[in-house]
């Protein structure tokens, strides 16, 4: 498709970082982060079926991507002789939202260092608007669950380390039938030693609680 055009993308943010430990002493190690984000995508590029073009023939839009036979005698309207299904800038997308982490880390004398980290994504809202013009608000849906997190704890001390890994996706809905989807948790943990000729030798665990995909 020679008229095709890239996707345009505006991105906004306003965030910020505090280091607690700045200004509290007891508080060291202590970072919250804070992100809000903005993004409106245009000209999307997509593609309708060939079977959702032929059955909507009549309609302007969809009559733009058949070309048709000269009528015969005594018809009005030809026979489709070919379907474009090209790519298109079709589209449009507007999502915005809001990310928060916290970390915290220390050490000590006799037990090692320990580090802690959290991260949470909430989509405030995820509007997706088709090639007629109709809107559809995805936010809370399978495309866009509105809650995601992740979080770790680690420890190190010596030649030894450990971690757990958690993964968070919270409840949504379906979009096109009713009902909704369980929020599910994964955790994932290792341990990991290097006192071994330059070697580090980790052994760990996906989905440790063989929690069932919703």
């Amino acid at each position: 498709n020679p008229g095709l055009q890239p996707e345009e993308t505006d991105s906004y943010y306003l965030g910020g970082v505090v280091d607690f430990g700045e200004f509290v002493d007891f508080l060291d190690g202590l970072v919250l982060e804070v992100d809000l984000w903005k993004f409106e995508h245009t000209d999307v590029i997509s593609r309708l079926g060939a079977a959702t073009i032929v059955s909507n023939a009549g309609d302007p839009f969809y009559d733009q991507f058949i070309t048709r036979n000269a009528p015969a005698p005594g018809e009005s309207v030809g026979t489709i002789d070919f379907v474009s299904t090209q790519w298109q800038n079709l589209d449009a997308q507007e999502t915005s939202g809001i990310d928060v982490g916290l970390q915290y880390s220390f050490n000590t004398d006799n037990m090692g260092e320990f580090r802690f980290a959290a991260e949470v994504t909430y989509v405030d809202t995820y509007e997706f608007t088709d090639s007629f013009g109709e809107t559809q608000e995805w936010a809370g849906t399978w495309t866009q669950p509105q809650w995601r997190g992740n979080g770790r704890v680690a420890w190190k001390y010596g030649d030894w380390a450990a971690s757990v890994f958690v993964d968070y996706v919270g409840e949504y809905g379906e979009l096109y039938i009713p009902g909704n989807v369980k929020a599910y948790w994964r955790v994932n943990p290792q341990v990991a030693y290097s006192g071994w000729y330059d070697t580090v030798i980790t052994v760990g665990v996906r989905n440790v609680f063989d929690e069932e995909p919703p």
